[in-house]
């Protein structure tokens, strides 16, 4: 885990782009601490791939608690301490849609 700009992701993108960079441009983030989001976790595509490929981060009602400390929203934690709270994870799940540029599949030849 490391943010867009960090040692890690900034090797791993001078060879393949980083889907989470226009996320992390926009503030928006996967985890939240200290009141702010940040989005520690990755997603990288090939060269190729990269301009049919977005990340996300899914954000349904149901994964979030309000933060009663710095106000506004944050992930529905499994664990505050070693106390159960019930939620899934500190961090917020990420997608990644990768779309083929087609209509769908073609349809086969007919045979000769």
């Amino acid at each position: 885990n490391d943010v867009p700009g960090g040692p890690a992701p900034a090797l791993i993108a001078a060879a393949l782009p980083s889907l989470a960079a226009p996320l992390a441009a926009r503030g928006e983030g996967s985890i939240r601490f200290d009141g702010r989001w940040e989005l520690i976790d990755q997603a990288y595509a090939s060269p190729e791939l990269a301009p049919q490929a977005e990340m996300a981060v899914f954000r349904p009602p149901f994964l979030l608690a309000k933060d009663a400390t710095h106000g506004g929203e944050k992930p529905l934690r499994t664990y505050v301490g070693p106390r159960y709270q019930g939620g899934v994870s500190d961090h917020l799940p990420v997608l990644v849609r990768i779309s083929s540029g087609t209509a769908g599949p073609s349809s086969p030849s007919p045979a000769p």
